[in-house]
């Protein structure tokens, strides 16, 4: 039965995020995990005890690299229930994968021990093959290589895995991640595993821990708990940081784009603002040119009125006056006829 599950993952080389179903993405984990168990256990088991652990976490460190580089494309390359637990916590991947991805990382473990243990057996020199894989088991008290009770131990398994979760949510947050995630998570464990080979053997990986244990038997598997619960809590501790990180970006993210909008808001304000009080003002101005305009026209009518009704009264005071002119003329007695009439008179008298 195939698991359709396609939720996003967390972080990935070259995307933000990973989007394999969720078998796929456990087949991921295992055979991850297997490569870094088998590589870095087995060159501890066969490396000369003399050796410097620098060479040892170096194993750890490239074979992480290589295995990140493969497996991370497909489901974030973990490799460790540690990481998980962290990117669950911090919310870049659904809680709900959690149980899956670790059990499928302790078993890739497991089967990389295995691997390693039944090789072992093969050779006719090699008695004790769950002795010499217990001397690559994780320890304290009188099983840590510098004798570091367990307080000493448990503290700096918690600050160092922490460091290590740390390291993969901060690089794995980019946009664009590239080769930054396996480089910088293989490098920063290869450093961790030096420091804490002579105190511990190098815990950090609950898988590889638990691997070595169930085939060294004795007093590693009395002493597992401390290596699931140290880095299980250094897990925490960096996963609650970087969500209390997310979530503080996150907001100030919502009151810059809050901010934004009121802006833009302010800005349309001021803006359709400005374009009504240019329309009312260009609209004031043309009704006030027309009106202008309009008086100006009146009175030019008016004015035209006037000096119409001016002439017209003058030419009718012209037509009155020549009439008045003429009624005069007519009343008036010629003074010819009058003179013709008395000289007709002074000659009838005669």
């Amino acid at each position: 039965m195939s698991v359709k599950s396609e939720s996003k993952t967390g972080l990935s080389v070259g995307k933000p995020y990973v989007t394999h179903r969720l078998l796929p993405r456990l087949g991921a984990e295992f055979f991850g995990t297997f490569m870094v168990v088998l590589v870095g256990v087995g060159y501890g088991v066969l490396a000369n005890p003399s050796e410097s652990p620098l060479l040892r976490a170096a194993a750890f460190g490239f074979a992480l690299v290589g295995a990140m580089f493969v497996f991370a494309p497909i489901s974030g390359g973990h490799l460790n229930p540690a990481v998980t637990l962290g990117v669950g916590v911090s919310g870049r991947m659904p809680l709900k994968d959690v149980p899956a991805y670790i059990v499928a990382q302790v078993a890739g473990g497991v089967a990389g021990v295995a691997v390693l243990f039944f090789a072992f057996m093969s050779h006719p020199q090699l008695q004790d093959v769950s002795g010499i894989i217990r001397n690559s088991g994780n320890g304290f008290d009188q099983n840590s290589p510098a004798q570091f009770p367990l307080t000493s131990v448990l503290l700096i398994e918690v600050v160092a895995t922490a460091i290590l979760v740390a390291v993969y949510l901060g690089i794995g947050q980019r946009k664009r991640v590239g080769n930054a995630l396996p480089l910088g998570v293989g490098l920063s464990y290869l450093a961790l595993l030096a420091f804490l080979l002579p105190l511990d053997q190098g815990g950090l990986n609950p898988a590889r821990s638990t691997a070595v244990a169930l085939f060294g038997l004795d007093w590693a598997v009395a002493q597992l708990w401390l290596f699931w619960v140290a880095p299980l809590v250094g897990a925490l501790i960096a996963g609650l940081l970087f969500r209390a990180l997310d979530l503080s970006a996150a907001v100030a993210r919502n009151q810059r784009s809050a901010e934004r909008d009121e802006d833009d808001a302010d800005a349309e304000e001021a803006t359709v603002g400005a374009a009504g009080r240019a329309t009312g003002g260009a609209a004031v101005g043309a009704e006030g040119k027309a009106a202008g305009a309009e008086v100006i026209a009146e009175d030019i009518t008016v004015g035209r009125r006037g000096d119409t009704k001016v002439v017209t009264e003058e030419v009718v005071t012209d037509e009155v006056v020549a009439e008045e002119g003429a009624a005069a003329k007519k009343s008036k007695p010629s003074k010819t006829s009058g003179e013709r009439d008395e000289v007709q008179d002074f000659f009838d008298k005669k």
